[in-house]
């Protein structure tokens, strides 16, 4: 169910060509990359594939440095994981799908 959840959520944000004019910090690519992390845990990356091509022609990298990172279960400053990042000339930013994650998780339990 979390899947089918987040593949719809990612279907209808994705849908058109907004993606490429969103702001590397803004919150639909936050929500994007939190729903592709539980697609990519939940079917695999290669469910992801269509939606990392976009938001890599949209030059967002930094996400999908987190998502990789996420489904692969690493840190994004993991040696493999950068290796694979220079690989796909991705560059890691800040940490906003962690941080948004983090703050859902401590909200939960309050």
């Amino acid at each position: 169910d979390d899947a089918f959840i987040s593949g719809e959520v990612v279907r209808l944000l994705m849908r058109g060509k907004a993606h490429k004019a969103w702001a590397k910090d803004s919150e639909d690519v936050i929500v994007v990359g939190r729903a592709l992390v539980v697609m990519a845990l939940v079917q695999g990356l290669g469910v992801c594939e269509s939606y990392v091509e976009k938001l890599e022609l949209a030059n967002h990298t930094g996400v999908l440095c987190e998502i990789y990172a996420a489904a692969n279960g690493r840190a994004v400053d993991d040696p493999e994981m950068k290796v694979h990042y220079h690989r796909r000339a991705w560059v890691p930013g800040r940490p906003l799908v962690q941080e948004s994650i983090t703050a859902a998780v401590a909200a939960r339990k309050k």
